[in-house]
This record gives C-alpha cells, structure tokens and sequence, in this order.
C-alpha cells in the first residue's frame, strides 16, 4: 500500500496576504517533515520548529517519503509544491488559467 499526503489549501487567497507567518510556518514544518522520513536521526532548526536526533517511525516504505500533493490554485500553494511536492490538484480552476498556474510551478 502506499501513501500519499494531500495539504489542501485552506485559507482563501486573500488570506495569505494577510497572514504571511502563515506561509512561513507551513514552509519551515515541510522542510522538518521532509527531513523525519528520510534521515535516521533527523534534526531540523527553523524559525517555527526545531529539533535534533528525534526518534521518528515508522518509516516510509516509499523512498525518500510519502508523495506529497498540494491542492488549491492560491499562487503560494504554486510556490510551495515545486520544492516540496510531488504533485499538485487544482481546485476550481479555470481551465484558461491552467497554464500559467503550470508556468509558476515550473519556475519556482
């Protein structure tokens, strides 16, 4: 069996210009996930999460970790699926709109 991991976008577009730390916390906790599947004794100090030689199991039979997609069409979620994502589900998504939604994942 195999698992994939969906981080929906949960906040309307607006909201991300809002709530910037928003954003930053969701990148430092990404780059801490990505650094728990992989490594045997992961450690991770970002501005919002931080640890060192943490137990974490089971592993992921999947190498290096879970597939990860991101869902919503908010240009923030574009940004963050190009480094951290396996893939990305549009949502409401107009079809003339596609693709330069493709164009900013390519870019980033």
């Amino acid at each position: 069996m195999k698992l994939s991991v969906l981080l929906p976008n949960c906040m309307h577009v607006a909201a991300h210009r809002v709530v910037g730390a928003v954003a930053l916390r969701a990148d430092d906790m990404l780059e801490a996930m990505a650094t728990l599947w992989p490594d045997d004794e992961p450690s991770h100090h970002g501005p919002y999460v931080s640890f060192e030689d943490v137990a974490f199991g089971p592993k992921s039979i999947q190498q290096p970790r879970p597939r990860i997609w991101f869902g919503g069409d908010a240009d923030p979620v574009l940004r963050r699926t190009a480094p951290f994502g396996d893939g990305w589900a549009p949502w409401l998504t107009p079809p003339a709109d596609i693709p330069s939604q493709l164009d900013l994942l390519r870019s980033g």
